[in-house]
């Protein structure tokens, strides 16, 4: 979910195009593609935010952060601005309040009753 939500794996943010089968077509294999099975397994992948400060380089000092995914550095489609594809920390932040307002009420626009809470233990 945290890739889904990260916005990362997405083809159509790398082409502009919306269609699946123009990013991912049924009769060939898109080697362009983003999306890698083999770079990501559903259980055992890693995803870590690191954070790193900067003062050099040309870019402005403060702080940076990148996405890590299986310990190799994924950069955000939307937020590259710092060093190395990484995205600045206030640019982080507008990015991070972005996506969650786009996710934001899952439950109610999908008519579910959850209550949020997991109540197997219950």
């Amino acid at each position: 979910m945290i890739l889904t939500a990260l916005g990362l794996y997405n083809n159509s943010a790398y082409t502009g195009s919306n269609n699946v089968n123009e990013t991912m077509p049924q009769d060939k294999i898109n080697y362009n593609r983003v999306w890698k099975s083999s770079e990501i397994l559903p259980f055992l992948t890693n995803v870590g935010i690191e954070r790193m400060s900067c003062d050099s380089y040309g870019f402005d000092e403060g702080e940076y952060y990148r996405i890590l995914v299986n310990d190799g550095p994924m950069p955000l489609v939307d937020c590259r601005d710092g060093p190395g594809g990484s995205c600045s920390g206030s640019k982080f932040g507008e990015f991070i309040r972005g996506r969650s307002e786009g996710f934001a009420g899952y439950n109610e626009v999908c008519g579910g009753d959850h209550s949020g809470v997991l109540s197997i233990y219950s």
